[in-house]
């Protein structure tokens, strides 16, 4: 059953092992992954309040376009906005992987990397295996082009 492979997030265990130290008055240097105690995105909020009359809409499926158009101005220049989705990462990373992968399909990951590649894996019932960063050396295979 899929509901049976439902994990918490792991960054959350992170997060919580680095505050307990850091209550403990060990020295954290904080990347904050998770939930940032406090944290207020200020334009976010001002752009709320500014707008909080105003008729709201669902978003595009695709994301925002003056998002998607910004993002493709300063990363791929060369691209169009047509070729950019706005979306949350932990489905996008999901789908992107169940879209290439079967279960019991092998999948290497690299080890430190994002936690919810192998996250999302394990709900796929693939079987994900480490490797150290500090073996980039092996040569990889470039990816094969997009079918259009």
């Amino acid at each position: 059953m899929w509901r049976d492979r439902i994990e918490s997030q792991p960054m959350f265990a992170v997060l919580r092992m680095a505050n307990e130290r850091a209550d403990q008055g060990n020295y954290v240097a904080r990347m904050e992954i998770g939930d940032t105690p406090g944290f207020k995105n200020i334009h976010v909020h001002n752009l709320i309040a500014k707008h909080a009359h105003s008729n709201f809409r669902y978003s595009p499926s695709q994301g925002e376009q003056v998002l998607r158009e910004s993002v493709t101005l300063s990363q791929w220049p060369d691209k169009s906005p047509e070729n950019i989705v706005i979306g949350p990462a932990n489905f996008l990373i999901t789908a992107a992987l169940a879209s290439c992968t079967g279960e019991n399909d092998s999948i290497l990951l690299p080890d430190p990397g994002f936690p919810t590649y192998r996250l999302a894996a394990n709900f796929l019932g693939s079987m994900p295996s480490s490797f150290m960063k500090s073996q980039l050396h092996i040569k990889s295979v470039p990816p094969p082009e997009p079918i259009t």
